[in-house]
């Protein structure tokens, strides 16, 4: 089997499973909404006030929640602040050997940039002030700074080689 001839199979696989990944994300979205209502009704019906924490693990999934439903607009969103474009830059492929699979590896990278992203925002809705672990916050950060980075894949390499002063 020639994989190098199968790049664009390959690229279509790719495309299909960021397709699944944002209907999960969707699905990951309406389980957390349907999760913080819960959770809402339940402080609601409680008896003695101030038993049962406060109002940040709620906030903190309804926002990720709302993330992950608006997931395709975010996304965009978040480049076009980054970068200044909603679309990643293309990355000149050659005609032979290894540089025809640059496409599918750079759209895998930009694959796990989005699930990166999304698995941030599911770390930040386990936050919930005094009773989260130390670090949630720093490392749901991190996934989805990261996950920007890996979603503008070419971009961020231009952007880690003007700060070497590689490129004059």
């Amino acid at each position: 089997m020639d994989y190098i001839s199968n790049h664009n199979e390959l690229l279509q696989n790719i495309l299909y499973l960021s397709e699944i990944t944002q209907g999960i994300a969707v699905f990951l979205g309406i389980t957390l909404m349907i999760s913080c209502i819960f959770k809402l009704k339940k402080m609601a019906e409680q008896k003695g006030g101030g038993q049962g924490g406060g109002m940040m693990a709620p906030m903190m999934m309804f926002f990720s929640a709302s993330v992950l439903l608006a997931l395709p607009t975010l996304i965009s969103t978040t480049l076009v602040t980054f970068w200044g474009t909603a679309s990643p830059l293309s990355y000149n492929t050659g005609t032979n050997g290894l540089d025809q699979m640059m496409e599918p590896i750079l759209a895998f990278v930009r694959l796990l940039g989005v699930v990166a992203f999304i698995r941030g925002w599911l770390m930040l809705s386990k936050h919930t002030g005094e009773q989260s672990q130390p670090g949630q916050m720093s490392k749901s950060l991190m996934h989805i700074v990261g996950g920007v980075l890996c979603m503008h894949v070419v971009g961020s390499s231009y952007l880690v080689l003007n700060l070497m002063g590689c490129f004059t």
